[in-house]
């Protein structure tokens, strides 16, 4: 089949002027990157443009079998091959791929077989990786992902790497090494980690940590090496107590420890001046007398908690615009904030 037939069939589209998607094809129409590589056969018009492409996507295909190098393609940056039974991925028949977004998630992945030199993003979510590939070679790899995958022991030495998301998994153990100042963003949740991993107190930088759906129990009070976190999840662990040193002040804007073992307020949440999202449903909280002095407050979550008083102190949050109170055996009325949308 040539490329020009191929175009006008249903499941390819041109999402831009130099963007493709090709999905959901019929068998009888044959795989698709069979019909890619045909286009070096035919010079017309529509053939000079689609070799410039930039992006590909190809989705809901089975390529399990084809061995292609893309060489027909020289332009491409953007490279998705979704859902498509892949088992295997070797481009080192074309070393001058100039590739900067790969996306090979929902394939049966065990191992890389390639060089990512100019590869800033990656994602390998939904694959089969029971070992963390070796990444020293993705010199400018700066996003990755490895949501879904088999991993246990998770091993990385990281170069430029600003977003590491490595959520449902089972891992136990975590250890990172290399240029970690470069690390903005952490996704660790939905693992099966007991206790924070203590390298992740050297992410000098990291502004985003997601270690919700684990089984940690008292964090450690070096979380107070993390000073420029902005959004910290905690949520469904089996945390009592979370006590650090009274002086940390984090940037922090969203905190969630809903879904806890919490009996009362960790000290420190008084510090945090600019926080503005409060998780705390799900605990056992019965006071709230350390929320007094976030000024910045505007979402506040304490469902499913212990309160028998509605906390008359939460009118004077002059930032505050929502409060959650439903599932508390609150016997007591006072006057409510007109302001503020309260669901008890």
């Amino acid at each position: 089949m040539l490329i020009k037939e191929f175009l006008k069939k249903d499941g390819f589209k041109i999402v831009e002027r130099d963007f493709v998607a090709i999905s959901n094809l019929e068998d009888e129409l044959g795989s698709p990157l069979k019909i890619i590589s045909s286009i070096n056969e035919d010079e017309s018009g529509i053939v000079l443009w689609f070799k410039k492409i930039i992006g590909l996507t190809i989705a809901n295909q089975d390529l399990s079998r084809i061995n292609f190098d893309f060489s027909s393609l020289p332009n491409l940056k953007y490279l998705y091959l979704i859902n498509c039974n892949l088992q295997k991925v070797n481009f080192h028949k074309n070393p001058s791929l100039q590739l900067e977004v790969l996306n090979l998630s929902d394939n049966k992945l065990k191992e890389l077989d390639f060089q990512g030199n100019k590869l800033k993003k990656l994602v390998l979510s939904g694959n089969k990786f029971a070992d963390v590939p070796d990444f020293s070679d993705f010199e400018n790899l700066e996003h990755l992902w490895l949501n879904k995958n088999h991993l246990k022991n998770f091993n990385i030495k990281i170069l430029k790497l600003k977003t590491l998301q490595v959520s449902e998994n089972q891992i136990v153990g975590f250890h990172i090494t290399g240029n970690t100042r470069s690390l903005v963003s952490l996704n660790l949740s939905k693992n099966s980690l007991m206790s924070i991993p203590y390298d992740i107190y050297s992410l000098n930088n990291l502004e985003v940590l997601n270690l919700s759906n684990n089984r940690i129990t008292l964090p450690d009070k070096s979380f107070s090496f993390l000073s420029n976190l902005r959004e910290l999840y905690l949520a469904s662990n089996r945390i009592s107590k979370f006590e650090l040193d009274q002086s940390y002040n984090p940037p922090l804007e969203k905190l969630s420890l809903a879904n806890n073992r919490l009996s009362e307020l960790p000290k420190f949440i008084q510090n945090l001046s600019k926080l503005r999202s409060l998780y705390l449903g799900g605990n056992d909280i019965q006071t709230l007398t350390t929320l007094i002095s976030l000024k910045s407050l505007e979402k506040l979550f304490l469902e499913n908690n212990n309160l028998h008083v509605y906390p008359q102190e939460l009118n004077n949050l002059s930032s505050l615009k929502f409060i959650d109170l439903r599932k508390n055996p609150i016997i007591e009325t006072v006057e409510l904030n007109s302001k503020v949308v309260i669901k008890i």
